[in-house]
């Protein structure tokens, strides 16, 4: 057994449970059980059944123990070739505990058998055991959720995701009556949570670690920060001070003296609105009885003459975002959509519209997609599209523009360069864009072997897209606020709480609203405010 205090309490670690326990403002906070193997092949294995090295490890940045689960039997009688690492200590600066898990001799993702092939590492839920009344849970499911100790309702949620709706933030964290933590996800390009609560039960939240291009392939980290009487607004400065420490808190100021174009957001409502929309007949939205539907536009200089209108009524400052301005209208041909769509106007349209807004104070500002790669584009090759690991394509025809997979991210910069220096050579002044979808889906990874990429890397090219925009003085922006790319956003379209359309029980949203994403990046980026009674949809 290993003992070690520090700054805010006391770690224990043991190579029999309970694993760890860290005691705080004289309260016992314990794991429950210990960690497990999902494998690709559904299989579910505890490494309580492996054997287990332990020894204590002191470092000259902090004291714990390692943990090393070899052995490890497979549901098929045999032994898995890897052992599992695991560093549990706790840090001397800040007085966190550190939990670094590795995987030694994992089978390559592209050979081996699937009972050997590792899917997914969940780590102990801590216990909770909070009476009513005396504490809560906190989930960064999009604005922020907070469940109460004992809540009435049952919420059960697996394989939850980081970096998308069920976490804008890689964070969790729970309150006793007497203490707290809150969960930072170092590694949270490949992770995620369960969440288990049963109605007017306990709340047992584990996380978990997800494969990278088909293996663990790097240390995992997790830091959790126990603090006396710590609620969710502490919870809240310990990640912002954590953001500001790594140069990772970009705010509106600094974005402002780097393109003083965002400038024009204060105070400045957006008006949404379009120019074309074709639907192609194998999209979910086709509608065979409605043909106006399928295929309508609006001039460009419709538009231009009710900016103008609005501004006669007195409205002095509009951000313009405009859909549907290409070849075929919102959400077709991506990424290549030129030209500007030729009935309403061309070219020579869009142009003088977007002189329009600026001869009006407005800012011009469109929609555009770097990430649905459509068959139909003019340039479109497969070869240029992400690989699923087992040599397939994605696949999706939802939107209007119909059948359609991803583009590798590796190449969106690429793409985005061109389009932009595009419009340059048509003069038409793009003052701000929409990059759809890059900062609410789940990051892509791609195994083709000539633009392989990881999660961790989409993210960093998606960012590269926006800083690209920046470079122009184009105001960037996109459709949440997941926190990855908050140093290069502006604008979102929206962060809302986590409302019944996106799939909650029709009676609104479970537990209790709670802005934390505005708690700590309240400074950071501008967000049309769309709240609960939107509920309905757009």
């Amino acid at each position: 057994m290993v003992t070690v205090t520090g700054k805010h309490g006391t770690l224990t670690l043991s190579p029999s449970l309970p694993l760890l326990s860290f005691a705080v403002a004289g309260e016992t906070w314990t794991w429950q059980g210990w960690p497990a193997l999902r494998m690709e092949n559904g299989d579910e294995i505890s490494l309580a059944n492996a054997k287990l090295a332990f020894h204590e490890k002191i470092t000259g940045v902090g004291h714990g123990a390692m943990f090393t689960f070899h052995e490890i039997p497979a549901k098929d009688g045999s032994v898995c070739p890897f052992a599992v690492h695991m560093h549990l200590w706790l840090e001397n600066a800040s007085g966190d505990l550190l939990v670094e898990t590795a995987v030694l001799g994992e089978v390559p993702a592209e050979t081996g058998d699937k009972p050997h092939k590792i899917a997914q590492i969940t780590l102990p839920a801590f216990d909770f055991g909070a009476k009513a009344g005396e504490g809560y849970t906190v989930l960064s499911r999009m604005q922020g959720l907070l469940l109460p100790a004992q809540y009435a309702a049952e919420f059960k949620r697996r394989d939850q995701r980081m970096l998308e709706r069920d976490g804008y933030m890689p964070i969790y964290g729970q309150k006793r009556a007497g203490s707290g933590y809150v969960l930072i996800y170092e590694s949270p390009f490949d992770a995620g949570y369960h969440i288990d609560h049963s109605a007017g039960g306990d709340t047992l939240v584990s996380p978990l670690f997800v494969t990278s291009l088909g293996q663990i392939r790097y240390k995992r980290v997790l830091r959790y920060g126990f603090r006396k009487g710590l609620c969710y607004n502490g919870m809240a400065k310990v990640y912002r001070q954590y953001l500001q420490t790594r140069g990772e808190l970009v705010t509106l100021r600094e974005k402002i003296a780097k393109n003083p174009n965002i400038a024009k957001l204060i105070g400045t409502p957006i008006v949404h609105t379009g120019i074309a929309q074709k639907v192609h007949e194998k999209s979910r939205y086709y509608k065979p009885d409605d043909p106006h539907f399928n295929d309508h536009f609006v001039p460009f200089s419709l538009r231009a003459q009710q900016l103008t209108e609005l501004k006669k009524k007195g409205v002095e400052r509009v951000y313009l975002h405009l859909d549907g301005w290409g070849r075929h209208g919102y959400d077709n041909l991506h990424p290549s959509p030129f030209p500007p769509h030729e009935r309403a106007g061309g070219a020579d349209g869009m142009r003088s519209l977007a002189k329009t807004c600026r001869s009006l104070g407005y800012v011009f500002g469109i929609h555009d997609q770097y990430r649905d790669y459509y068959y139909d584009a003019p340039d479109f090759d497969m070869d240029n599209a992400i690989r699923n690991g087992d040599g397939s394509h994605p696949y999706c025809d939802i939107w209007f523009g119909g059948p359609h997979t991803y583009l590798c991210p590796s190449l969106a910069p690429y793409y985005v360069r061109r389009n932009y220096e595009e419009f340059e050579r048509l003069e038409i002044p793009v003052e701000g864009a929409y990059l759809d979808v890059f900062s609410v889906v789940y990051p892509d990874e791609c195994f083709h072997p000539m633009h392989k990429i990881s999660r961790e890397e989409c993210a960093a090219a998606w960012n590269r897209c926006f800083e690209i925009l920046n470079e122009k003085g184009i105001i960037p922006s996109s459709e949440e606020a997941v926190v990855v790319y908050l140093k290069s956003l502006a604008l979102c379209h929206h962060a809302p709480y986590y409302l019944n359309r996106l799939g909650e029980p029709a009676s609104g949203l479970p537990g209790v609203a709670l802005p934390l994403w505005n708690l700590v990046c309240h400074d950071c980026l501008v967000i049309p405010w769309e709240g609960a009674s939107s509920a309905k949809g757009r």
